[in-house]
Order: structure tokens, then sequence, then C-alpha cells
């Protein structure tokens, strides 16, 4: 009777399709002996008439039977000395070239035995693709002596940089992947793909014969079953992909989403669909791969370390320091505290198991070797015990050891305590709030024990939220803006002070997403959740409606700045009234920045920084003193008239006098005086409707251009149009109307190219669309966009709110839309055709994103409030930004 292998063992029924028989690896297994069978039949004739002077090897993903649809054949052929070149030229006639008669995509490399072994030490791909090699035809001995002595590492030296260069190779890839949204992973090269899992099978391989050392360089038993079956999961993905695409796809694309989940088992439900749900277990799958191929080369990488450091009189006087490694942990050696139960019996040669000593081989579905038994660690006798091992590396930021991880994976079961229970709560808190928390989540993520103590958290394993502007999973953001705000205890410490309760605060960081999985708005399911779990981790009552509170209106700071006048009283008393005191301020403030530098680089920049700064400081001060008058803009603003009146910037007295009355008092705040000043002597020359000046500060590929001219109806449409034809992509602005009807726009632009220089064209054309001469839009319609221009996310509809609550004075209109060079042209020129004028603009992109805020009138100077008006408004808005 056969035994059952991985590929059939306990496999249910399931959306992923693993019903017995049909796993990643069972296909990939039975494609790789089809092509067994054929190459050996065609190599059967030479190998019976040329004797034993050549074999014939799969390596790469054939070599570990890893075939897909549309994978590529690697061969390779070892030759000995006394080969003669017909003989291997007629080995290829033989076998190669009817594969690719066939339309087999096949590589192959010659070499002689001799040289195998240097090329493998001088060629590290080419090492881990000899570690793969799998013999098919030839002389088996002239095989084996070639690829014996080359995966045979026995020195620590030799070890660690092979291991070394598998990190390495890891973060390259990663970075290339840098750049794709999360709704297309990459299931090969991408974090946590199959590239990720190759490199553990690879690192296993590399300490094999490292005797004495293997157990403390071993994949605990949990490491091991989430890895292998992660990589069945994604072998499953990409045996479909192949077959729907007709070719070695190994990206998952928006358009395979559909038929992908159909093909494995989704339906739609709530709160996902089927494309999503699929979407979701994908990338949780991925992530399972990364953490563990991370925190396992982690641990290779000390140990050997420590290996290389070490007296040849063995442990005495090991230096036990902690080390950086290639993933960024830092880690230490297993049995380095006293009664580490791995310690017993190390040194013994198990010859019973082989050289390792232990049952350490490559993974049961990469290679189907069969391990023996090795000492079980200690159990913990309480969820405490479990937790301390977390709480440790929250601690010291050292990973946890093999023996550390396997014991709390063997008793995940003790977690699961009632709600309240003090020996899971204090440890949790005291984790979450140590000097490296994000190191312990990652950990605690990696082996399940978040979801145990924070059952909600499942809903979030992996999900990928609907805007393209996050790099990360929700699981993995929010543990990421756990670690940006341990980041600002140390930069932010004025503020940290008014924070009187920080477990409250760093709780809120790590569960303020947590209603993403359970509708929208995610803000307001999360904060009931988020409530039910402060009590359930035993805060009490009043400190669990505040983690709820916090929850509730962590986005109040970011879309205040967004979409609401900062110069209005009105929006900083809904602000105060809603924080309620500067304690709530202060954390929902820090909440913010994290939450911002935790979604991706472009959805922090300067220009937010400052106005949630803004608005943090003048909130502060209505909480503190009661009123809306701020002392210090007062100053400001009064240092700044004298000086500008002062004549000693180069303009004629009588002139700046002349115009100080027409400058708003929030654009003489929030324009620097230098700035101010070029603005006047530019406005000097502005006397007709079709007069425009324009002032350029260029940084890098950045610039910010001010334009400045007579005001009118649909002047910024047409600004922005001009800009669109210049192919300048409009980051940020900020709009300006003086008192004289002078409108003063400065925009924050990308460059399209390094060395721009097209300023004096640019405001000719200006000045031409000013006088009528240029129709901007015939003449967007007949230009081409440049080919560097981001691929756009068909997925993402725009959406558009009209919102008269914001302001006593003005509409505020919201768009969210894809960025596209001409989007803001197509929504200001629809804004404009409405009848509408636009008085104030706050526009801001992210990743592929953008949110644009516009405050409007109608032409009689009022809010727009008619119902009708409002929703045709919308209507014609949103087309216009789906580039209708």
């Amino acid at each position: 009777m056969r035994k059952r292998g991985y590929e059939d063992r306990g496999q249910g029924a399931g959306p992923w399709g693993l019903s017995p028989g049909l796993g990643g690896f069972r296909l990939s297994w039975k494609i790789t002996r089809d092509f067994d069978r054929r190459i050996r039949r065609l190599a059967q004739p030479l190998s019976a008439s040329s004797g034993g002077s050549w074999s014939l090897a799969a390596v790469g993903g054939y070599g570990r039977r890893e075939l897909c649809p549309g994978s590529d054949l690697d061969l390779l052929v070892i030759t000995s000395g006394s080969t003669s070149a017909p003989v291997i030229e007629e080995l290829i006639r033989t076998v190669i070239y009817p594969l690719w008669d066939m339309g087999h995509t096949t590589g192959y490399v010659v070499k002689t035995a001799s040289e195998v072994t240097p090329h493998a030490r001088s060629d590290l791909h080419f090492f881990t693709s000899v570690m793969d090699a799998r013999y098919l035809s030839g002389d088996i001995s002239l095989f084996e002596d070639a690829t014996r002595s080359t995966t045979r590492v026995t020195s620590p030296e030799e070890a660690m940089r092979l291991v070394a260069f598998l990190g390495e190779h890891a973060r390259s890839r990663h970075a290339k992947n840098d750049g794709f949204p999360l709704h297309e992973p990459d299931v090969k090269d991408g974090p946590g793909g199959l590239r990720d899992y190759h490199g553990v099978v690879w690192a296993l391989g590399t300490i094999r014969f490292l005797a004495c050392r293997t157990r403390r360089m071993r994949l605990t038993r949990g490491e091991k079953a989430r890895v292998v079956m992660a990589a069945d999961r994604l072998l499953l993905v990409r045996h479909h992909l192949h077959r729907m695409a007709g070719n070695k796809t190994d990206r998952l694309l928006m358009e395979h989403h559909t038929e992908l989940a159909r093909r494995l088992g989704y339906t739609d439900g709530f709160p996902d669909t089927a494309e999503e749900s699929l979407l979701k277990d994908v990338t949780s799958t991925m992530n399972d791969i990364l953490l563990t191929s991370a925190s396992f080369l982690s641990r290779i990488v000390s140990e050997l370390g420590m290996a290389v450091r070490e007296a040849p009189a063995g442990r005495a006087g090991r230096d036990l320091a902690r080390m950086e490694t290639p993933f960024g942990l830092k880690v230490e050696a297993e049995g380095a505290a006293s009664g580490d139960p791995s310690d017993e019996g190390r040194g013994k040669k198990n010859t019973k198991n082989g050289p390792d000593g232990g049952k350490d081989g490559v993974p049961d579905a990469a290679g189907g070797r069969k391990e023996g038994k090795r000492p079980r660690p200690a159990h913990p006798a309480t969820a405490g015990d479990v937790l301390e091992v977390f709480l440790r590396v929250s601690m010291t930021g050292l990973a946890p050891s093999a023996a550390e991880k396997d014991a709390a994976e063997r008793s995940m079961h003790l977690l699961d305590n009632p709600p309240g229970d003090t020996s899971i709560s204090r440890p949790f808190l005291d984790t979450l709030t140590g000097p490296y928390p994000a190191e312990a989540l990652l950990a605690m993520v990696e082996t399940g024990a978040l979801e145990r103590v924070i059952p909600g958290f499942k809903a979030i394993r992996g999900r990928v939220p609907p805007d393209p502007i996050h790099r990360r999973s929700v699981d993995m953001h929010s543990i990421e803006t756990v670690k940006e705000l341990k980041a600002l205890e140390s930069c932010k410490k004025a503020v940290f002070s008014l924070v009187d309760d920080t477990e409250c605060l760093y709780l809120s960081a790590l569960l303020h997403d947590i209603g993403k999985g359970y509708g929208t708005p995610h803000s307001v399911t999360g904060s009931s959740l988020a409530g039910k779990t402060a009590m359930a981790l035993g805060l009490g009552r009043d400190r669990a409606d505040r983690v709820a509170h916090l929850v509730r209106f962590h986005l109040l700071l970011p879309d205040t700045v967004s979409r609401r006048d900062l110069s209005e009283e009105k929006t900083i008393l809904d602000v105060a009234r809603a924080v309620m005191n500067p304690g709530n301020l202060a954390m929902l403030y820090l909440l913010c920045i994290a939450d911002s530098r935790a979604t991706s680089p472009v959805s922090w920049d300067p220009w937010k920084e400052s106005l949630l700064g803004e608005l943090y400081e003048k909130t502060l001060h209505v909480l503190e003193k009661g009123t809306y008058r701020d002392l210090k803009k007062t100053a400001l603003l009064e240092r700044r008239w004298s000086r500008l009146a002062s004549g000693k910037h180069g303009l004629p007295a009588g002139h700046v006098e002349g115009r100080l009355w027409s400058l708003p008092q929030s654009y003489v705040i929030h324009t620097p005086l230098s700035r101010i000043v070029r603005h006047l002597r530019l406005a000097r020359g502005i006397s007709s409707r079709s007069d425009v000046a324009l002032d350029v500060e260029t940084r890098a590929d950045r610039a910010d251009v001010t334009v400045v001219a007579r005001d009118r109806h649909g002047l910024f449409a047409t600004l922005t149009g001009i800009f669109a034809l210049f192919h300048l992509e409009i980051l940020s602005a900020k709009v300006f109307t003086w008192y004289d009807n002078t409108a003063v726009d400065t925009f924050h632009v990308r460059l399209p190219w390094s060395g721009y220089d097209e300023w004096d064209r640019l405001e000719a054309a200006l000045r031409a669309a000013m006088e009528g001469v240029i129709d901007v839009e015939a003449s967007l319609g007949a230009k081409r966009p440049l080919a560097t221009f981001p691929r756009p996310q068909p997925r993402w509809r725009a959406h558009v709110l009209v919102d008269n609550s914001s302001s006593d004075f003005f509409t505020t209109i919201e768009v969210r839309a894809l960025s596209g060079i001409s989007t803001v042209y197509r929504v200001s020129r629809a804004i404009t055709a409405l009848g509408l004028n636009i008085h104030r603009a706050v526009l801001s992109i992210q990743g592929s994103l953008r949110l644009d805020t516009f405050s409007v009138v109608d032409a009689t100077g009022e809010k727009v409030t008619d119902e009708v008006t409002v929703e045709r408004t919308v209507r014609v808005i949103e087309e216009a930004a789906e580039g209708g």
C-alpha cells in the first residue's frame, strides 16, 4: 500500500480546490513526470550507444519538480573529460531540438564534471540551480560525482556567503516589485512569492552539512507547515494563471481576477466579492512566506555569524552581541540563555538521520525527504508563558529562537482564554508599548498568536485596500503604523508629553483600520470593534471608550486639511469639539502622522505636514485657551505687515503701501515673505486681462510654479489645461485671490524629464490662452501622453462629494479620481461649465490617486444648496474625472 505523501495528506475541499490530488505541487509533479518520461525516451538511444561519457540533469524549477504549463525546461549536460564534441552535438539534436520543435522553451548548459564545482562557487545563481539538480539520463555516477561536492558546504564562512547572497537577492527582487500595486501581486518574484520559498529551501540545503549547528538553524514544525502549504497554494494559482494567459505570466493581473476566482471556487459574500476574497487569500499566503523566510534566514545569519567569530575552543567567550541581518531583524543564537531545552545533546552526531543531526531536511513538498526525531522543547505552562516569547522580542529587538518559537507554536491553545484574562492582557499590552513592538507583532502574526489575542484581526489578514496608494495589506499596514508611532517618540517629544495613556494610543494604532474587514465606513465599524477589543484586554469601560473614540476619529485631521479651509473659525471649532481635550488631540495627531507614513512614501510630504501642524496648533490653542484667536499668528501677521511696509525690499514704498490692503490675511500667513515680495513685483506688470507673469522655483524633479494674472471665470481651468499640455503633473496647489482681483496660484508640479526648461514657452502659451488664441481642450485632445506616465488602475472609479456643512461661506466639492496628466483640467473645466466660481483649491496626489478639494460659489456668490443642482454637479464632475 502506497504511503500518502504531502500532496494528498489532510487536504479538504475548499475555495483553493485543495481536494486530494489537486494541490499545486501535485499538478507540478504530474507535468514533471510527463516531461521526465519524454526526455528519457528521447535520450535512451544515445545513452545506450555512447556509454558513460555524459549525464543529463534537470535544474531550476524543472529540477525542483515545480513545472507549470508555461514553465521553461532548464537542463544541465555534464560531460567527462573524454566526451567528444560529436556526442554532445548528437545529444542536443536528439533531446533539445525535438523539445524546441514541440514549442517548449528549453535552455541548457554544458559543463564538464570538473567545471561544475568551480563555476558554482563563483556564480551563486548557478549554485542554487545545481542544488535543485535531479538526474534524468546518462551516467548516474558522473552526475553524483559532479553535484555531491558542489552542494556540500561544510564551512560556516562559505555558508554565510551563500545565505547573505539569498538575502541580497530577495531584497533586489522585492525592490523591483515595489512599483506595482498590491492588486496585481507577482506570485513568483514578488515579496512572499515562490522565490522566497525557494530561498528557504536553498538555505536548508546550504546548512545541512554543518554538523552540530543544524538543530539551532532549523525550521520549526509550524514554520515548515506554513511555508509548504503557502507554496502549494501559490503553485496552484500559477498553474491557473499560465493556462488562462496562455504563457508563463506570474503576475495576477486584474483582468484575471474574476476567472481565477471562479476556477478556485470563490463566491460573492459579505463584505467581500469573490475577487476580493481571492486577492485577500493570495496576499495573506504571500505574507506567510515572507515572514517565515525573513525570520528563518535571519536566524541562520546570526548563528553563522557567531560560528565565524567563535574561537577554536568552542562556546567559551562567544560574542553574543546583537547583529543586524540582511532582513533588518536583530537575532541571537538559540541556546544562549541557560536552560534552553534545545541545547540538550548538541554536538552529538545523529547517524540515523544524517549529518544534520535532526529532522531538518528540505520541506516534504519540495523533495519528499523523510525526517527523524529531535528533542521536544518544553511546553509553556500558561498563556503568559507563550506571550513572554513575544514580550522578549518587544523588549530586546531579538527575534525568537527556533526553540522558543516551536514551544510557543505548540501551545497556542493556551491563548484561547476568556476575555479579560490578565495573564494575556498585561503581557500583550507590555509587548505593544515596548521598544520594538512592530518586530514582536510580526512574530505574533507569523505564528497566529495575534489573531488569538485579537480575534477581529483575522478579518484584515492579507486584505488589500481598494485605493492604489497603499503599499501594504491592511494587517501589515497596521503593524507598520505602530512602528512609525514608536519612531515619533523621539522626534515629537512635545506632542508625546500631552499623551496621558500610551497603551490606548498604541492599541488604537494597531486597531485603527480593523473595521476594513467588516464593511464601510471602516472608522465607524472599527470603532465598535476596537472598543470591545479593549474591554476584552481588560482596559475598563472608560479607556475602552477612548480607544473607540480614537479609532472613530483617526481620519478627522487628514480629512480636515484636505477638505476644509483652515483659515475659517468654524473649521477649527468643529475639530476642537470632536477631539474634546488636548490629550485626544495629541494622540490623533500622532496617529495621523504614523498612519500617513505607513501608507506609502508619497502620502506624507512637507505640504501635508505643514497643514496638519497648523491644524494641530490652532486646535490646541482653542482647547487650552478657550478662544480661536491665535496670538502667535497675530504677531506673525503684524511683523510681516511691518516688514512689507518698510520699503526695504526693492519696491517703491508707495507701491507696497498701495497694495497691502489687497493681500488676504491667510495669504500673508501661509506664504514666505520673500515669495510675497516676488509676487508683488510680478503683480506690477499685470494691467490687462491678457497679462500673465510666471515665477518658478525648481528642485530636482519638482518645481513650484506661481502664476500671477487677473482673475476671471474659468481661469483655474485654463491654467491647469496649459500645464497638462506641457506634461506638468500637478501634485498640489495653493490658490489665492487678492482683494484687488489679482489671482496668485502656486502649483507644485512633477517635471516630466530631467533638465526640463520649457518655462518661456509655458508663459507664452499661458498668455495666448488668456487672449483666446489657444483652444485648450482641442489641443489636449491632440496631445499624446508621455510613455513614462503611470498606467492607471482600471478598477478605481471616480467619487465626488458635495459638502455644504464644512464652511460658512463656500460649497466644498471633493473629487477622488485616478491621476492623469489632464485630470485636474477636466474637473476644473466641468466646475466652470456648471457656472461655479473656484475660490480655493487644495490639490494633492497620492500614488496614482488624486484627492482634490474645491471651495466654490455660484454666479451670485452663494453656496450651492439646491438638491437638483447638487445631483447634476456630482454627475457632471464624475463624468469629467473619468475622462468624459
